[in-house]
C-alpha cells in the first residue's frame, strides 16, 4: 500500500512541480518597472554630474570644488580582474571617464564631505548598499578612524560614494552630516528621476 502511494506521489510531483512554479511565477510582481530599470547612458550620466555640481547643496554644506576637467585614472589591467586598464567606460584611453567627484565643507565644524559618482556598465537597485560601521574592535579607539565616515548608494547603474572626513573626533552632529548628505542625494536624485524619465 505504501509503495502504491509513493508510486501515484511520484507520478503526480512533476505535473504538481509545474503547477507550483506556474502559480508562484504568476504571482510575482515586478518592481523594477519604468526608468529605474533601464541603464543610464553616458550622457545622462555626464548630464546628472552637472545638475548634481550645479543644484544639489545637501545641509549644513558649501560647495568648494568639482571637477570641471577631465581626471583620467590609469590602474593595473589585473587590479579590474583583467577588464581595463583605465577607469573610463571603454576601459581605454579615452574621455568618458567613469568617476566624477564633488566635495562639500563645513568649516565651522572642520569637515570636508566628498560625493563620487561612479559609472557602472550594469545595472542595480536603487540602495544603500554600505555604511561604514567602524566596527573592528582592534581600531575602535584609533583616533584617525574617528575622523573619517563614508557610505555608498547604488542608483540604477551608478554608484555614490559619500565620504566626510573630520578634523576634529566624530560625534553625532558631524555623523549626522552623512546622514543628511545622503538622504539629501536620494530625494535630489528621486525628484530627477521623475523630471527626467
Amino acid at each position: 500500500m505504501i509503495s502504491l502511494n509513493l508510486k501515484y506521489f511520484f507520478k503526480l510531483s512533476p505535473l504538481l512541480l509545474i503547477m507550483f512554479l506556474a502559480l508562484g511565477i504568476s504571482g510575482c510582481q515586478n518592481f523594477n518597472n519604468g526608468p529605474s530599470d533601464k541603464l543610464i547612458t553616458y550622457e545622462e550620466y555626464s548630464n546628472l554630474y552637472r545638475n548634481f555640481s550645479t543644484n544639489f547643496n545637501p545641509p549644513d554644506l558649501t560647495k568648494v570644488a568639482i571637477e570641471d576637467r577631465i581626471a583620467l585614472v590609469a590602474i593595473d589591467k589585473e587590479s579590474s580582474f583583467g577588464k581595463r586598464s583605465y577607469l573610463t567606460v571603454s576601459g581605454q584611453q579615452d574621455e568618458r571617464v567613469s568617476q566624477r567627484r564633488l566635495a562639500y565643507e563645513n568649516t565651522s565644524e572642520k569637515y570636508i564631505v566628498f560625493v563620487d559618482l561612479i559609472y557602472l556598465n550594469k545595472l542595480l537597485d536603487n540602495d544603500l548598499v554600505y555604511w561604514n560601521t567602524n566596527s573592528i574592535n582592534q581600531y575602535k579607539d584609533n583616533a584617525l578612524l574617528k575622523k573619517f565616515d563614508d557610505n555608498i548608494l547604488s542608483y540604477r547603474n551608478i554608484l555614490i560614494k559619500i565620504t566626510m572626513f573630520s578634523e576634529g573626533e566624530q560625534n553625532a552632529a558631524s555623523s549626522d552630516v552623512i546622514r543628511k548628505t545622503t538622504l539629501s542625494i536620494v530625494d535630489f536624485l528621486e525628484s530627477n528621476q521623475s523630471s527626467n524619465p
